[in-house]
């Protein structure tokens, strides 16, 4: 049956509604997905040249090897600052 007047009005209303909160969901996952992919570029620009390094550049840098991942997300801002500042020793410069 179809609807007429009140009805009918309050029907595409309510269907205007529901559109607009699904393409307002939509267009919020595709905003957060895109950011994610910049974040996961940014890691990775980062990592792939710090990979590359030898160990001496990497230790004057102030981290190990082992930290180089752990580096690149931080500076993508996909995690939160993990690692501690060390100190260097006087004795280091000797």
């Amino acid at each position: 049956m179809i609807a007429y007047g009140k009805e009918a009005w309050s029907a595409a209303i309510l269907f205007g509604e529901i559109a607009r909160a699904v393409l307002q969901a939509a267009g919020s996952i595709a905003r957060r997905v895109r950011a994610r992919n910049r974040q996961c570029e940014q890691a990775s620009a980062t990592y792939d040249p710090l990979r590359l390094l030898d160990d001496r550049t990497l230790r004057d840098l102030g981290f190990h090897r082992s930290e180089i991942m752990s580096v690149a997300v931080e500076l993508a801002g996909e995690a939160a600052r993990a690692r501690g500042r060390r100190s260097v020793s006087r004795s280091f410069w000797r």
